[in-house]
């Protein structure tokens, strides 16, 4: 993709030369890091460029440097970085062990208001549109930050404190984009946008928010118009006062409820484009081209474009999408060092490569050395080389490189299991489904945790279980032959109370913002919480 030359844009001066850039970013963080614990140790001050970097400095995990992170947490200062710490994000978990990382202001700078300008270019926003956030980041901007957070609410706060983001654009304005108090988003949000025929996007951080928006108003739509329209709120908590009061507020024309009211009575396919006709993006983060909430959104959203706003991740914000409708990502030259390392190599603490030495259709791991005090880090994201914006890699995201189940070497990755679900999802009707392995037995198996009304009939049960193993067993050769060698169990179907994976995630402390679908439950208390949950026959 040929760089822009028809505006003199910092961002596309930086991916023109991105080798520079990254060489730069490296020359910088070993300067300014030289006197901490871990620079010294390494020896930055003697380092000359990046192949005696890499040579000298290893590739680590969250596990190696744990510890210090959890010193610079307790206020330890020229631990693993000399830039202020902001504050510190924590991790959602569906990896597995919850982390916390540490974010600063060097590297908050540095990301700049990059997603929010491109992001306004590439979805076609003019000044004074009229957006809805579909959740409440729960914070107050004006004050100090918290010390732990999670990513979504650092940087939006950070784009407001920068005067970066225009909240007013936003129905419901500051009062329902940042507040501290509100834990009931849905009932709220569908008051306000029902009343904004002029909403143009649906925004926020994942797509599955979208589906469960949408589901809510499936759900809900009576109570909430005849809500409107007796002037009351019926919703019991979760909304403070003052939002109460904002709603309350609001002109709510009875010719706009009737439509609303028709609309949906006619049934919910398609009925993003019918309630708001000026709508043309919904925005979010999907996990891949096989995601299941992505494909079950379109059944509400059918002719709206997609906008895949940003690729991210707690330890560093990476990439932004430059057109509609594609989850490929320029990779932002200024967040990081970036290194690269094949996916196919067998050594996970091998040789690494540099943007210039990437092909196109490759996948590899991103190696990040950031502005927050991680040095040559596996992020475990593993990413498909698609194109170059300039010399910056365009990627698509692939898998997590460490989220997989393995029983016998048959070696599931995410992004294979991602695929599983949302075809046993189709096929099967489920809501929503999860993978776990039970070791309990020899030879052991996989679970398959999935939603449903009721246990249906033996009947149906075992061809559903059929179904299962047949899109296992075609999805993955290995598992396939260590199934016939009985090496390997046949695999159960666990059918589970509706709503079950929204509560385990909430076990987990999991904000609203954080609304990943759960797809692979390796946690033991996790585990035991989706158990406690089987339909009983």
């Amino acid at each position: 993709m040929k760089i822009r030359t028809d505006r003199n844009d910092p961002f596309d001066l930086d991916c023109a030369e991105m080798n520079a850039v990254n060489e730069e970013n490296l020359r910088r963080i070993l300067a300014d890091n030289a006197e901490t614990e871990y620079g010294r140790a390494i020896g930055f001050d003697r380092i000359g460029d990046e192949r005696e970097y890499r040579k000298r400095t290893p590739l680590i995990e969250y596990e190696e440097v744990g510890n210090s992170i959890e010193r610079m947490y307790a206020g330890e200062k020229d631990v693993l970085t000399a830039y202020p710490l902001t504050q510190f994000i924590r991790t959602s978990g569906t990896s597995g062990k919850r982390k916390l990382v540490p974010l600063t202001e060097e590297a908050l700078g540095r990301y700049g208001n990059i997603k929010d300008r491109i992001n306004r270019e590439t979805m076609g926003l003019k000044s004074g549109c009229r957006r809805l956030q579909l959740v409440t980041y729960r914070t107050d901007p004006t004050l100090p930050p918290e010390k732990e957070t999670l990513f979504s609410i650092a940087n939006e706060r950070n784009l407001f404190r920068r005067g970066w983001l225009d909240t007013e654009e936003f129905i419901g304005g500051r009062l329902m984009y940042f507040q501290p108090e509100m834990t009931s988003f849905f009932y709220p949000k569908l008051w306000a946008a029902l009343l904004e025929p002029e909403t143009e996007t649906l925004e926020s951080p994942f797509l599955y928010d979208h589906l469960l928006f949408f589901r809510y108003l499936e759900e809900h739509w009576r109570q909430i118009t005849e809500d409107i329209r007796s002037h009351r709120i019926s919703e019991p908590e979760g909304i403070p006062q003052a939002v109460r009061d904002h709603l309350l507020s609001l002109p709510a024309p009875a010719a706009r409820l009737e439509a609303v009211q028709a609309e949906c009575a006619c049934g919910f396919e398609g009925i993003a484009a019918r309630l708001w006709p000026r709508m043309h993006a919904v925005c979010g983060i999907r996990g891949s081209v096989y995601s299941a909430e992505d494909s079950a959104l379109e059944y509400y959203t059918k002719g709206i474009s997609r906008h895949f706003f940003c690729f991210v991740s707690s330890e560093c914000f990476m990439g932004i999408p430059m057109r509609m409708n594609e989850a490929v990502y320029t990779l932002m030259p200024r967040s990081a060092f970036y290194e690269f390392q094949p996916y196919d190599s067998d050594d996970h603490g091998g040789e690494t490569l540099l943007p210039r030495e990437l092909e196109i259709g490759k996948d590899y791991e991103i190696i990040v050395t950031n502005f927050s005090g991680l040095y040559r880090y596996h992020t475990y994201d593993v990413v498909r080389v698609e194109d170059f914006y300039g010399e910056s890699p365009m990627v698509s995201f692939r898998l997590r490189r460490n989220l997989a189940l393995n029983l016998c070497g048959e070696k599931f990755d995410s992004l294979t299991l991602q695929h599983a679900g949302t075809l046993l999802c189709g096929r099967l009707g489920f809501p929503e489904c999860s993978f776990a392995l039970d070791t309990a037995s020899v030879p052991g198996k996989y679970l398959c945790f999935a939603e449903a009304e009721a246990v249906p009939s033996a009947e149906k049960r075992a061809e559903d279980r059929d179904t299962l193993e047949r899109v296992l067993r075609e999805l993955n050769p290995e598992y396939d032959d260590l199934r016939r060698l009985k090496c390997i169990a046949e695999a159960e179907l666990c059918y589970v109370e509706k709503g079950a994976h929204r509560r385990v995630k909430q076990l987990n402390d999991s904000a609203a913002e954080q609304n990943k679908p759960l797809q692979i439950l390796r946690d033991p208390a996790m585990l035991k919480a989706m158990r406690e949950m089987l339909l009983r026959r």
